[in-house]
């Protein structure tokens, strides 16, 4: 998402550079559920129960909560969740996980909401 962006602004001539605000969302389509295993491993324990009846791949879709500094930072790593300039900054301090894997009917689509704190 991030070369995207900085590809996009590349073409733009400089005098015209906005600042650009990203939603607080982030879709990926076609997610196996082995990529989502390995980046969520250590936190089966965020997943809902209610939603989910088996975590695995045979689920009908899997919904979870990572909160709290120390555990966004240990699943996404800390430069990928704090940034700014020198003007403004911001790191996420929420983030809720959907994932629909493709075993229990889904389309392996994984959605990551999160929410920013700009007083750190």
């Amino acid at each position: 998402m991030k070369y995207t962006i900085l590809s996009l602004l590349r073409l733009l001539p400089r005098k015209k550079l906005k600042t650009v605000t990203l939603p607080p969302q982030l879709t990926f389509t076609n997610v196996p559920f082995s990529s989502f295993d390995y980046l969520f491993d250590g936190f089966q324990n965020i997943f809902d129960e209610d939603s989910v009846p088996v975590y695995g791949p045979k689920a009908k879709h899997v919904i979870g909560e990572l909160k709290g500094r120390g555990n966004i930072e240990s699943a996404f790593g800390v430069t990928k969740t704090r940034g700014g300039s020198m003007y403004h900054q911001a790191e996420i301090v929420k983030c809720t996980v959907m994932y629909k894997p493709t075993g229990g009917g889904g389309d392996g689509k994984m959605k990551l909401i999160y929410e920013t704190d700009d007083d750190f």
